[in-house]
């Protein structure tokens, strides 16, 4: 029980910090203006904790960007949240030679996240409700973290079993094996959490739904996350005839 309070904790620390440097490091002209905002740099924060270099943030830098993740994180690229309805983040790892590519797209109430590898022709899906991890976005002060989000441990539980344990398995045995994966383990996918999250996939990137009833949000086709001039299509809409 002592080790699980103090994962519980240490979880919680690292994910603080982590998106208040993110914050930190944003350029000032494109600070976060809307809970859309605040929950795409949340979740992209979480994919920089484990080790994930964005390295473009558009699909016509993407087949420009370096072969090889920069050794320590920069700064979001001015233009990050450009868009009011879709944030697109492309990344590399160390422990990879794939280029991976983050879509969110803003619908109603919640932040739908998918995710693909230039290696693989599976996508990725989770479903994140804004109000449950974003308490509000303030005028000023960026580096307010504590006020502005809220059950972070679990946005990164989230994020890490449905998107970055599924886009680079082995970062789940090796964060087993150091003892910090605490309860940001690999648990049961497409089960809704406390935290108002599901994810999983299906045919084409659908996200099931555990009641074994139709998929949840629309289909994502392989062609929408695939980074442009890498010899397996452009990135296109995140919806059909986008």
């Amino acid at each position: 029980k002592i080790h699980g309070r103090l994962s519980h904790k240490l979880h919680r620390t690292m994910s603080m910090e982590t998106v208040r440097t993110v914050l930190e490091r944003l350029p000032a002209e494109c600070p976060p203006k809307s809970e859309a905002d605040a929950l795409a740099l949340a979740v992209h924060a979480c994919l920089e904790m484990d080790g994930m270099r964005c390295v473009a943030i558009s699909e016509g830098d993407a087949a420009q960007s370096q072969s090889t993740p920069p050794a320590s994180p920069g700064p979001l690229p001015s233009g990050w949240n450009a868009s009011e309805d879709m944030y697109v983040f492309i990344y590399r790892h160390a422990s990879s030679q794939a280029l991976f590519v983050l879509k969110c797209l803003v619908m109603e109430d919640s932040l739908l996240v998918h995710a693909a590898s230039d290696r693989s022709d599976d996508v990725h899906c989770l479903e994140l409700r804004m109000s449950d991890f974003v308490q509000f976005v303030p005028g000023g002060d960026r580096q307010d973290v504590e006020k502005m989000f809220s059950d972070l441990e679990a946005l990164l539980r989230a994020v890490r079993v449905n998107i970055i344990f599924k886009l680079i398995p082995s970062l789940a045995k090796k964060l087993l094996s150091s003892g910090q994966q605490g309860s940001c383990g690999p648990k049961a996918e497409g089960i809704p959490a406390a935290g108002g999250w599901r994810g999983g996939e299906g045919p084409g990137g659908l996200r099931m739904d555990p009641t074994g009833g139709p998929p949840l949000v629309p289909d994502v086709g392989r062609a929408d996350l695939a980074p442009a001039g890498i010899g397996i299509g452009p990135i296109g809409g995140m919806m059909p005839g986008g």
